[in-house]
């Protein structure tokens, strides 16, 4: 069976964000993307810390998050809540602004 993963790009249309399902692994993994020449200049404390977490931890990588199980169900439904929620709230704008007040 095919891995699974499907890119959602940001609205400004220069970054993006790729996840993965693996079929043999439980962890979700979640890549970070961006198009173009890189205007970021890094500091030189930051290049000296990438240097350091390279020499020393054996990677610098800050564009990659993985996810146990556990934690991409509770992203899962931190999402499905916020989506609900804004519905809900675009719903009952859409009630009260038809709804007249009464008059006595």
């Amino acid at each position: 069976m095919a891995d699974k993963e499907k890119f959602f790009k940001c609205s400004c249309h220069s970054e993006g964000m790729l996840v993965t399902k693996f079929d043999d692994e439980e962890e979700l993994c979640i890549s970070f993307w961006r198009e173009g020449i890189n205007p970021v200049k890094l500091s030189f404390w930051m290049r000296l810390k990438l240097c350091y977490l390279s020499l020393f931890k054996g990677n610098y990588y800050d564009d990659q998050l993985i996810l146990n199980k556990e934690t991409t169900e509770e992203l899962f439904e931190w999402l499905k809540d916020r989506v609900n929620e804004e519905k809900m709230l675009q719903r009952t704008r859409e009630l009260n602004s038809t709804i007249r007040p009464r008059k006595y």
